[in-house]
């Protein structure tokens, strides 16, 4: 009878043992999945953040093209500065954003006088408000699209409320986006109202280049800035938020509480006590943001991992089992039905993840050939994934082969990534522009395999920074480069010439009678006329020669290594003989002509202010004689 005791107590000793160890596994199966939660949380979170600031580089640099705009010119038209907002096509590429505006720096005289010119282009009623005697003001005068919101806030003084006025503030002294405080935007008609912030950046007179603060101030125009409604503003960077988490917004104004900007899911209170929680601060236009993440209650990452604990339990079975040979045999083979249908059951989702997603991909081996692409890279290249299996991705991005293998291998081998923008080029010669970034794929022994790839086009993305750095560039009407474009090719032509001991010329050109015509016909046939003037102006010039328009109706053109006045008084010539043909435009029979002034480098300046001083002297030199004429500068002065 001693065996059966026996047994009986090695069995229940058995079992408690097992009951201890499936508790123990318990516990630590349910921390290590608090810890993927957690870091999933963390991952998202982070992507998120990404996202608000990769939305908020773009709205910067949709400014930064209008103060450009703005330093180029002496003066932007309502409709000049309504065709350069409608070409940024900000509903497409920059959801979000209320709209792109100007506001004026004036003095208490010149506030009248821009209510008067304001009122007479046609704004009946315009008036700078709120009203009130103030030592400066800032009028808004262009916000586009002037749509009803937009045009309730036009006149509107921010610089007389503290909180745009500290981001105005911080703007002329850092020259820089400056990101104001939570407002309530004058936009607003108090139906589904939101919370705002506005983006600023400081307009300079043109040529502006000093440093301290006074003379910011006293070289200031105004600011160009952007509204935004903080619902729409997330809504744009993040798309409609489905995600199983919670968002909010806080702007950490210092000195103060921290004020609430948005809220995801503004009707839920505080949320469950045990959700998780992660912050991330974002530091935008000089504002500091607090993004607060929490996940709601389906917040998971996967089914509850029972097969470890089952396993744990089985193995305990099989050692209380009598007929312990076969048992253990067959609950092995139960247990290895079950991780294997758990495995394929995963990769089958890790491959319809893989296979749905919108970037590109792959897999290569040490030698960088490819062993797997999913079906979005294939499309990219124009291939099928089994034409693919086999190359080298060298071979579609000729930049990668820059890097050594070896010095490859070894990033990879320590964990090191990198993403690289480049050209990526298909079989039949077209090309994207992709982002591509590589991380190190090791084996079961942790020995590096190869990498995996993913491959991001952004050859869309890359095409509206070009069109927004074109628009910043050229003159909108006659589509040659504008005055601060010229700087820099005029900047650059002398550095050449310095260098090579080469000469070159300059003319400066102005069309005479043209203010007759604008006030006889209207601005329409003057601007086609102005575009009919610079068609024929080219006609005159080399391929290498460069016209600009400086604004209004006066042009200058560049002509590199030219080798004496003679020959630049030819150009000049010819140019004005075809100016003062008679044109036909919209219908209407014109005369104008053109005074010319001409400087020769180095003779007649050895930098960019003196050659355009003495090119505009020359031009006015050739217009008090009698206009229609050349003028060339001399040591002496000018000669006509």
């Amino acid at each position: 009878m001693a065996k059966p005791a026996g047994a009986l107590g090695a069995t229940l000793a058995m079992l408690l043992f097992v009951l201890l160890a499936a508790w123990l596994a318990w516990g630590a199966l349910e921390e290590r999945k608090q810890a993927a939660l957690q870091q999933r949380l963390q991952a998202e979170a982070n992507g998120i953040a990404l996202k608000v600031e990769e939305r908020f580089r773009g709205y910067r640099q949709v400014l930064r093209g209008a103060r450009a705009l703005y330093m180029a010119s002496d003066t932007v038209e309502g409709r000049e500065w309504a065709e350069y907002v409608a070409g940024l096509t900000l509903s497409e590429d920059y959801r979000g954003i209320q709209g792109v505006g100007f506001s004026r720096w004036l003095t208490p005289a010149a506030r009248l006088e821009l209510e008067a010119r304001m009122q007479a282009a046609g704004l009946a009623g315009y008036k700078v408000w709120p009203a009130g005697e103030r030592e400066h003001y800032s009028a808004i005068v262009a916000l586009e699209p002037l749509d009803t919101r937009n045009r309730r806030a036009l006149g509107f003084d921010m610089f007389s409320e503290p909180t745009r006025r500290e981001a105005m503030t911080r703007a002329v002294e850092v020259s820089e986006g400056a990101l104001s405080g939570p407002v309530v935007l004058v936009q607003e008609d108090g139906v589904a109202q939101q919370r705002g912030v506005l983006l600023y950046l400081a307009v300079f007179r043109s040529g502006f280049s000093a440093s301290d603060v006074a003379t910011r101030w006293r070289e200031l125009q105004g600011w160009v800035y952007s509204p935004f409604r903080m619902d729409d503003l997330m809504e744009g960077a993040l798309g409609r938020f489905t995600s199983d988490m919670r968002l909010k917004v806080l702007d950490l104004s210092p000195g103060s509480q921290p004020a609430l900007l948005f809220d995801s899911e503004p009707e839920s209170g505080e949320g469950p006590a045990n959700a998780l929680r992660y912050e991330r601060r974002l530091v935008l236009g000089g504002r500091e943001w607090l993004l607060e993440f929490s996940t709601r209650p389906d917040f998971s990452v996967g089914e509850r991992p029972l097969v470890e604990l089952g396993v744990i339990v089985l193995i305990g079975s099989l050692l209380l089992a009598v007929t312990w040979s076969l048992a253990v045999t067959r609950a092995r083979a139960r247990a290895l039905a079950i991780v294997s249908g758990s495995l394929r059951q995963r990769e089958a989702q890790y491959r319809a993840i893989v296979n749905l997603s919108h970037e590109g991909i792959a897999t290569v081996d040490q030698r960088w050939r490819l062993t797997y692409v999913n079906p979005r890279l294939a499309e990219m290249l124009r291939q099928s994934a089994n034409e693919l299996l086999g190359t080298s991705f060298c071979t579609y991005c000729p930049d990668l082969g820059d890097e050594l293998a070896g010095e490859r291998a070894e990033r990879l081998r320590q964990g090191n990534g990198r993403s690289l923008e480049m050209e990526l080029q298909r079989e039949d010669g077209s090309k994207l522009t992709v982002l591509v970034s590589d991380a190190p794929l090791v084996d079961a022994d942790g020995r590096l395999s190869g990498a995996t790839l993913m491959v991001v086009d952004i050859t869309e993305r890359k095409a509206a920074e070009r069109r927004i750095n074109y628009l910043a560039t050229h003159d909108g009407l006659t589509d040659i480069p504008n005055r601060a474009r010229f700087e820099e090719l005029l900047g650059a032509a002398i550095a050449r010439a310095a260098r090579y001991q080469h000469s070159f010329a300059l003319l400066f050109v102005d069309l005479d009678h043209f203010k007759e015509v604008n006030d006889s016909h209207g601005h329409l046939v003057g601007d086609a006329l102005l575009v009919e003037a610079v068609k024929r102006m080219k006609s005159c010039l080399r391929a290498s020669d460069t016209p600009a328009r400086q604004g209004g109706d006066e042009f200058v053109v560049l002509l590199p290594e030219t080798k004496s006045t003679q020959d630049a008084e030819r150009v000049a010539e010819k140019i004005r003989a075809e100016l003062a043909r008679p044109f036909e435009v919209e219908g209407c029979n014109l005369n104008i002509s053109s005074s010319i002034g001409v400087v020769f480098y180095p003779q007649h300046g050895r930098d960019a202010d003196a050659l355009l001083r003495h090119a505009d002297e020359a031009m006015y030199r050739a217009k008090s004689a009698g206009r229609n004429r050349v003028a060339v500068c001399d040591a002496a002065g000018e000669k006509v």
